[in-house]
């Protein structure tokens, strides 16, 4: 894309940041049904797993969006 990279091949993080999110959002979902009287904590749990997932992605992803195209283009 912009970068200068494969749109095709995303950095290998990518699946695990997913993955994260994804944990994340079936334990806030999905864990409250099955136990209710622990509520507080299941949405702790996922606040603590999409925190994971964004810094994640930030930390995965910082370098491309602020170091020069791979290619060595201009933009």
């Amino acid at each position: 894309g912009h970068s200068g990279r494969n749109v095709q091949e995303p950095p290998k993080v990518l699946f695990w940041i997913f993955l994260i999110l994804l944990i994340g959002a079936i334990v806030r979902v999905i864990f409250p049904l099955i136990e209710p009287a622990h509520y507080a904590v299941w949405i702790g749990v996922s606040q603590v797993l999409w925190i994971i997932s964004f810094t994640s992605f930030l930390v995965g992803y910082l370098p491309i969006f602020i170091l020069p195209r791979i290619d060595g283009k201009y933009g």
